[in-house]
This record gives C-alpha cells, structure tokens and sequence, in this order.
C-alpha cells in the first residue's frame, strides 16, 4: 500500500478484515520494486491486524488468501472513502 499522492503530517491505519498479515517492509517516497524487496523481513516480520502507511511512504505485507468471502482493505481515514477498496 503507497500514501504518496497525498502529503500530510500522519501516517493512515490500513485494516484488513478477516485475516492477520505479515509487515515485511516499510519506507518513505515511492516503492522501488527493484531496490527495497532486498530489504524485506521475510524471517520473522511482524504479525498485525492494523499497520500505520507512513505519510508519503508505503507498507509491504503479506497474508495468506485462505479465508473465502469478501473483505474490506481501507485506510482509517473516512474523509478520504475513495480510497476504500474491496478484496475477494
């Protein structure tokens, strides 16, 4: 999840319903598919529920798909509800 389109003082909740996830990775200015997986915890990251998407950064987690149904992926931030999307 990127939050650099939008430059405030606070970072944004992401929240996942129905599944834990994995923070691997975190950063500021815009994901570098090349350069930041290197960095990636992959031995023993983080397992959240809610992660803060620093403010002109990003977030990198990973989950397990294996709950089946609809779930809603946002950023804890109603006034901004175009950024809500849904994942299946």
């Amino acid at each position: 999840m990127q939050d650099t389109s939008i430059l405030g003082a606070e970072s944004h909740p992401l929240h996942l319903h129905g599944f834990n996830f994995f923070v691997v990775g975190q950063g500021f200015g815009n994901y570098d598919s090349n350069k930041d997986p290197k960095n990636f915890n992959l031995v023993d990251p983080v397992e959240r529920n809610t992660v803060g998407v620093p403010s002109g950064g990003w977030v990198a987690i990973r989950f397990l798909a294996d709950n089946p149904g609809w779930f809603l992926s946002y950023l804890s931030n109603y006034q901004k509800s175009f950024w809500f999307q849904r994942m299946f």
